[in-house]
């Protein structure tokens, strides 16, 4: 969403983090290379359906916020099936680019003109490497900046080295720090034993 947010513009918005995130609705999550991806039939139903609005008390409960994750009120499994978008369907059944339900999607990369830190992960081939190189590479922002990392692809995020870039990157460009000093592109290896070994490009 920072990618399609950014491409708006909005006067407020001085910076972003795309922390593994999808650039191309059709390229990276329906169809990989034109081929049918099944992934939408696992993310679905855990990162969609799981937290729909209307779940109720059927739904998660927060332990920060001591509410319904999902909202407060309970619809009937019927209601909440009536309130979706299938997208199981929407993906079968348009498999060319071109179809309205990817064109509509699609966000204007050559907009994003503001500082970007672009952190993919190895693993993630199909999705949130080819995400956010793709979408490294399009932007003509002056400011722009590549890393891609190992582990599982939420965890950097979370980790010492993933919080200390990312605050490092808001510091300098939300606050005028001069706390960021990384190369455009720096990737973490990984080595045969399981280790990573940090190397920096120009490109």
């Amino acid at each position: 969403m920072q990618w399609a947010v950014a491409a708006q513009r909005p006067p407020h918005l001085k910076a972003i983090i795309s922390f593994e995130g999808a650039s191309d609705l059709y390229r990276e999550f329906a169809r990989h290379g034109g081929i049918g991806s099944d992934f939408v039939t696992v993310w679905y139903p855990l990162q969609v359906a799981a937290v729909q609005n209307g779940l109720g008390r059927f739904g998660q409960f927060g332990n920060i916020s001591q509410d319904y994750l999902s909202g407060p009120q309970t619809l009937s499994k019927k209601a909440l099936i009536q309130n979706r978008r299938n997208y199981f369907e929407e993906i079968a059944e348009n498999e060319l680019v071109d179809a309205d339900v990817y064109q509509r999607r699609q966000i204007d990369l050559s907009k994003i003109n503001i500082p970007v830190l672009s952190c993919g992960n190895w693993g993630g081939n199909a999705l949130h490497l080819r995400g956010n190189t793709e979408g490294y590479l399009a932007i003509p922002s002056k400011d722009k900046f590549l890393e891609i990392h190992g582990l599982e692809h939420f965890t950097e995020f979370y980790t010492d080295y993933g919080r200390t870039m990312q605050q490092a990157f808001l510091d300098h460009y939300l606050k005028g720090k001069d706390t960021w000093h990384q190369a455009p592109v720096h990737l973490r290896l990984r080595n045969v034993d399981g280790s990573f070994t940090d190397r920096d490009e120009q490109e």
